[in-house]
């Protein structure tokens, strides 16, 4: 997603863009959740194991979320899906010999 900040000059305000990536940001965290889930915990075995599960679980949740959203782009913009190889057109850069 990209935004417009001010950044402060002498000569005043100056907007410029600022990309932020969600992706990256949750990848951190969920890192850093796993990190002190395994390693900085008390949490008694079952709870552990219980938010292991549930960790994974949404590892599944996000690997289908990722699945659908790659099918949406290769239809958006003809890519070829999973097994199939891709095609020349007219404006391809792949041209049969």
């Amino acid at each position: 997603m990209i935004y417009s900040v001010p950044v402060f000059l002498s000569s005043g305000a100056y907007y410029t863009p600022v990309e932020v990536q969600f992706r990256t940001i949750a990848m951190d965290y969920w890192a850093s959740l796993e990190h002190a889930l395994r390693y900085k915990t008390d949490l008694p075995d079952a709870k552990l194991a219980e938010h292991s599960q549930t960790l994974l679980d949404c590892a599944r949740s996000l690997q289908n979320v990722e699945t659908q959203m790659q099918t949406i782009h290769r239809d958006i913009n003809g890519a070829p899906h999973g097994g199939e190889a891709p095609t020349a057109t007219q404006d391809s850069p792949i041209r049969d010999k």
